[in-house]
């Protein structure tokens, strides 16, 4: 995200880091609210349009990842970056003349390197192409953060986000600048619809749990037909929400139902409101003179 041409000459040489005021080309109210609100120096970012906005996020970051499809602009923010003596950014340069029917929205990093933030320069990169892949890789208390995010560039992407558990916590619109953040709601912030809510419990229904607890560790794959079953339920427009009692490690199973089931089903571990329960150890209550002849 930079304010700056390709070409463009500062006093006749080449513009260096040491002319420029090194803040992202974002919103005021957005530069501020993320300095004081959302950026941490334990977080890892993503970012999609390298410029100013990366010096700026990496001083304020542990480790930046910097998507840029410019080469020419690549090399001048890379060049920024060694004046600077900045040393937790990895620049990323993603040529767009692709093979034929490879899709443009692929993010360089692995799956397995969880990032805390998303920013994506929507001028640059059209609608929620992008937005679909990066999902997969942010953490499930993580941000996105849109620049650029006119209604002509953003299209369905700001509904897209909202419809799958994300919310609109600061935006900033002027002229120029129109500039979104949004945070991944909670579990216990979103509201289901009770006739539509299934609660599956974790160990033994959907992770095998061969061998019991082993202090909390999640060890197993998946039992057979569980990942196929679970997403045909979402695909008939329920909501599957995994249901555990393992207080301390919740993270972990969030982690282990996002590489399995990806980021739709959430976690919790409190019972939520919901039309049935699927347990491996549950009797299905009718009335206590049954419950009583079931422990004779």
């Amino acid at each position: 995200m930079g304010i700056w041409k390709m070409g463009d000459k500062f006093e006749g040489r080449k513009i260096l880091a040491s002319d420029l005021n090194m803040v992202p080309h974002l919103g005021k109210d957005t530069i501020e609210f993320l300095d004081k609100k959302v950026l941490t120096k334990d977080m890892v970012m993503l970012e999609f349009g390298s410029g100013t906005s990366t010096i700026w996020f990496a001083k304020r970051v542990k480790q930046l990842y910097s998507v840029e499809t410019n080469k020419e602009w690549f090399d001048r923010v890379s060049a920024w970056l060694r004046e600077e003596k900045v040393k937790n950014v990895e620049m990323l340069w993603y040529d767009k003349r692709l093979p034929k029917g490879v899709k443009y929205d692929v993010i360089l990093i692995d799956d397995d390197v969880p990032v805390d933030s998303f920013v994506l320069d929507l001028y640059e990169h059209p609608r929620n192409m992008s937005i679909r892949r990066a999902e997969k890789v942010i953490k499930p208390d993580g941000f996105i953060i849109i620049d650029d995010d006119y209604p002509a560039h953003s299209g369905e992407c700001g509904y897209w986000l909202m419809g799958r558990g994300w919310e609109l916590i600061q935006k900033s619109s002027t002229r120029s600048q129109h500039t979104s953040v949004y945070r991944r709601k909670k579990m216990d912030e979103i509201e289901y619809d009770e006739t539509k809510t299934i609660c599956v419990d974790f160990d033994g229904v959907i992770h095998k749990y061969s061998k019991g607890f082993q202090k909390g560790e999640i060890y197993d794959p998946p039992i057979e037909g569980a990942i196929d079953a679970l997403h045909k339920l979402v695909d008939r427009g329920y909501n599957v929400v995994i249901l555990t009692s393992r207080n301390e490690t919740i993270p972990n199973v969030e982690e282990w139902v996002k590489k399995h089931l990806g980021p739709d089903i959430k976690v919790t571990n409190r019972k939520i409101p919901a039309i049935a329960y699927i347990d491996d150890r549950a009797i299905r209550f009718t009335n206590w003179a049954d419950i009583l002849r079931y422990f004779t």
